[in-house]
């Protein structure tokens, strides 16, 4: 595991990594392959979750700082994806959180747009519920994830800055002759 002066960088650029692949695939994935679809924005959902979370408790300066400076409510855009994570993963009664619709009579291209999701009764979780309602639902997916990947690549891009890297492990890893990030 690479340090720099002391700070575990390595599982969390192999996280930004995953979490941009997973990405990927949802980006490209038509409306005649719902299956896909719901793996591909669950499992960047996942990685979503999983990113955000070691950037907010590790490096919570970074992250503040780099929050301060979006123009959307990518915040709220967090809590209301973690809501739908938590439903769709924890709770899997939920399955139809998103929904396809073809942009053209030929081809399999689609705009995905987030369903609106009941709250649960009791939910522990209400705040994020709130957000999912206000910033998420009705809006489109990629859109979404996209601008929620770009403001953790911005943090993780930033936390390289100030320690005064700008390669990626894997260029490290690979000048070290391992040849694997």
């Amino acid at each position: 595991m690479s340090n720099v002066s002391g700070i575990e960088v390595v599982p969390l650029d192999w996280c930004v990594n995953a979490m941009n692949r997973a990405f990927e695939r949802a980006r490209e994935i038509g409306w005649n392959d719902p299956i896909g679809a719901y793996a591909s924005v669950a499992e960047t959902l996942f990685w979503i979750d999983v990113v955000d979370e070691q950037l907010r408790c590790k490096y919570q300066s970074h992250y503040d700082a780099t929050l301060d400076k979006q123009t959307e409510d990518v915040a709220g855009m967090l809590n209301g994806l973690l809501f739908a994570r938590n439903r769709i993963t924890h709770e899997v009664d939920q399955v139809g959180y998103i929904l396809a619709t073809a942009m053209g009579l030929h081809g399999f291209a689609a705009n995905w747009t987030w369903q609106s999701l009941p709250p649960r009764p009791g939910d522990r979780q209400a705040h994020r519920y709130r957000d999912y309602e206000a910033v998420i639902a009705g809006h489109d997916v990629i859109a979404t994830l996209l601008a929620t990947t770009v403001f953790l690549g911005q943090v993780h891009h930033r936390i390289w800055q100030d320690h005064g890297r700008t390669e990626s492990v894997a260029e490290s890893a690979e000048e070290q002759g391992s040849g694997e990030p």
